[in-house]
């Protein structure tokens, strides 16, 4: 998947066979540099059973584009996989297939979000 100055790859370790989740920041500016390094650190201070876990990330200067005066940067940041979607993708499919919450698992929903 991508965003603004994202994307999100599937990336497998060929030694063991596990998949991981790499999101790749593009940071043309200082302040997108910034801004990436922030989700990065971000990552790294929550730990909750609600929250992927950040299992390593790096900062990368790119070779600078014939365009750029600047030299970009990458933010990398490697997640475990969940590949059943997220909390507002389960949200959205529910209704148009036919399946509502009940009060206990809404209940319970929001249970876990304000404990994160």
């Amino acid at each position: 998947g991508e965003g603004g100055f994202a994307f999100v790859y599937l990336v497998k370790d060929f030694t063991n066979g596990r998949e991981f989740a790499l999101k790749k920041i593009l940071a043309q500016t200082e302040e997108q540099l910034k801004a990436g390094q922030n989700e990065m650190l971000m990552h790294k201070r929550f730990a909750h059973p609600n929250l992927l876990p950040l299992l390593d990330s790096a900062v990368v200067k790119l070779p600078p584009s014939s365009s750029a005066s600047n030299s970009p940067s990458a933010v990398y940041l490697l997640f475990p996989v969940y590949k059943d979607g997220n909390l507002q993708q389960l949200l959205s499919k529910s209704p148009t297939q036919g399946r509502l919450f009940s009060p206990a698992q809404v209940l319970g929903l929001l249970d876990q979000i304000c404990a994160a």
